[in-house]
């Protein structure tokens, strides 16, 4: 646990620095010697976003996919899953997938309501729009 503590650490220096490539490796580094299935699931999410954010869309896609899943087996819900469907939406839509990515920023979008988060809201709404006005 100590190992996974340490690699968090190092992600968000290397996130903070800009350092992104190392960053996601970091999230990633902790998501696999993880022991709890949804502390991983947390660290690999980030790890995810970074990939996206990064134009590592196949890494990313893949990352948040693992996380989806594991997700939707152990029924989380709430905040973790709008986080999470958020990451997969900006995923598909870097991969243009528009419909995949307009799915998940809806079902984000109902989430993020449902805990009051209207910054959450706000954006799913933008996205949405954006790709549905295209």
């Amino acid at each position: 646990m100590a190992d996974v503590e340490q690699w968090l650490i190092e992600a968000k220096t290397a996130q903070r620095e800009g350092r992104l490539k190392d960053a996601a490796e970091f999230y990633e580094r902790a998501a696999r010697e993880e022991d709890d299935e949804l502390r991983g699931g947390h660290a690999r999410r980030h790890a995810a976003e970074i990939w996206v954010k990064n134009g590592q869309v196949t890494e990313g896609r893949a990352a948040i996919a693992q996380v989806m899943q594991v997700y939707r087996e152990r029924g989380v819900g709430g905040l973790e899953l709008a986080n999470a469907l958020r990451v997969q939406a900006l995923a598909a839509e870097a991969a243009r997938e528009f419909a995949e990515a307009c799915a998940a920023w809806s079902e984000a979008g109902r989430l993020y309501a449902s805990e009051g988060v209207e910054a959450g809201v706000a954006e799913a709404k933008r996205r949405v729009a954006k790709m549905t006005a295209a």
